[in-house]
């Protein structure tokens, strides 16, 4: 049995709402008077499936033994949930009934069991840890990165620009080489902005391992990054 202490958990997946055994479900609700003082009736037949479904599988989370049998019957599953009828409606592969005092849920301890549930907490823990470690890597991969670091090859360097002639002399003499341009060589100032570039994206990396961050988008710069992390940072209660 699961555990009576009100704070057990089950496995209620988002898709369920389109499950074609709740939309049935909901069909036959709606054949009855229990929604239509309502203004949304088909919704509100869905939203009551779920509803009495969360209820019966909480109890049945307590209370269900290791062959998925319940000490209910029918009609006090149609108390538990609220719903008159309710246990009529169920489809055979979630509910059978055992006798007058006791029914079945086929398969719950299966999907909800105490080794499921482990089963589920450690292939969660182990994808947080993989996607931690990958994100790490892709900030710290230079490939993966915007090319920002690189110096702007589309502007002009003013020390690479050879000066024009004027009547105090000639670019020659301005330069002190013969062939009026400053010899090529490194730009320390694009060396220095990727020095940069570089640290901040190491400094981003570690934020971003910390919290399980995505890892950045192919043409997204250190700055739109950052801007992002800082909000996913909040959100957790990090501010830095």
């Amino acid at each position: 049995m699961g555990s009576a202490d009100g704070w057990g958990w089950i496995k209620f997946e988002k898709s369920l709402e389109a499950d074609i055994r709740v939309s049935r479900m909901a069909e036959r609700i709606l054949a009855t008077d229990q929604v239509t003082h309502m203004r949304y009736k088909e919704r509100a037949a869905v939203t009551l499936v779920l509803g009495g479904l969360a209820r019966l599988w909480f109890h049945a989370d307590t209370f269900a033994r290791d062959d998925d049998s319940i000490d209910l019957s029918p009609e006090e599953v149609d108390k538990l949930t609220g719903i008159e009828g309710f246990s009529k409606i169920l489809p055979r592969d979630w509910f059978e009934i055992f006798d007058s005092d006791r029914v079945k849920l086929p398969g719950f301890q299966e999907h909800n069991g105490s080794i499921a549930k482990r089963k589920a907490l450690t292939a969660k823990r182990v994808s947080k840890h993989r996607a931690v470690h990958a994100n790490a890597a892709a900030l710290h991969d230079p490939q993966s990165r915007n090319a920002d670091a690189l110096p702007d090859q589309t502007r002009q360097d003013p020390l690479k620009t050879p000066l024009p002639p004027h009547s105090g002399g000639s670019s020659s003499s301005r330069n002190g080489s013969g062939n009026g341009t400053r010899a090529a060589g490194t730009n320390p100032r694009a060396v220095a902005k990727a020095s940069r570039e570089q640290r901040a994206w190491g400094g981003l990396a570690t934020r971003a391992a910390k919290i399980g961050f995505r890892p950045p988008l192919p043409d997204e710069s250190a700055g739109v990054y950052e801007t992002q992390l800082r909000l996913a940072e909040r959100e957790k209660g990090i501010y830095s």
